[in-house]
């Protein structure tokens, strides 16, 4: 919550502190804080609008993949220009890149490697391991099948009950 305590005195004294408020989100990639943000922009969309603001409202806001894919570029422009952005400029691009194609995994069933890879601009392999890393680091339950190039994103979600019961019965008991 600490970024968001003096969110009225940005919005109306300062709107255009709403780049480095997103920067932020963005590079955190904190759930609720975007969210938090995205409320924001969807606001006031009419007193401030650039690359990053625009991001977070085609993400959140309108669910739209494509345009926030495309936004990448954007940023990573409007951040290496920027005198307080400028070093981080990489990492924003690329925990942009993160969010946008971890909501593309979290909504489709199916994922193509090579659409990612077309996306993202890197080549199959490499997009295979990020694709990796990204679903280790996101917690998502998919599977990587690297002769179909696909991703297969499990949607039987078992409850916190089920789970551990199913722990519970892999654990040797001692015997008395």
């Amino acid at each position: 919550t600490y970024p968001f305590t003096y969110l009225n005195v940005v919005e109306c004294g300062a709107p255009h502190l709403l780049r480095y408020l997103a920067a932020a989100c963005i590079l955190t990639r904190r759930r609720i804080a975007l969210r938090r943000l995205a409320r924001v922009v969807e606001q006031g969309s009419t007193d401030y609008s650039d690359a990053f603001t625009s991001f977070v409202d085609a993400l959140l806001n309108n669910s739209k993949f494509e345009d926030a894919s495309s936004l990448v570029k954007d940023i990573q422009a409007a951040a290496g220009s920027d005198y307080f952005l400028a070093d981080a400029a990489a990492d924003i691009a690329m925990s942009a890149k993160k969010l946008v194609f971890e909501d593309y995994i979290r909504v489709h069933k199916t994922v193509s490697i090579n659409y990612v890879a077309e996306r993202v601009g890197m080549d199959i392999h490499g997009t295979e391991l990020w694709l990796a890393n990204l679903i280790r680091e996101a917690k998502i339950d998919a599977k990587i099948d690297s002769v179909a190039a696909m991703v297969y994103v499990s949607t039987n979600k078992s409850s916190v009950y089920q789970r551990v019961l199913e722990k519970l019965e892999s654990v040797d008991r001692p015997t008395l």
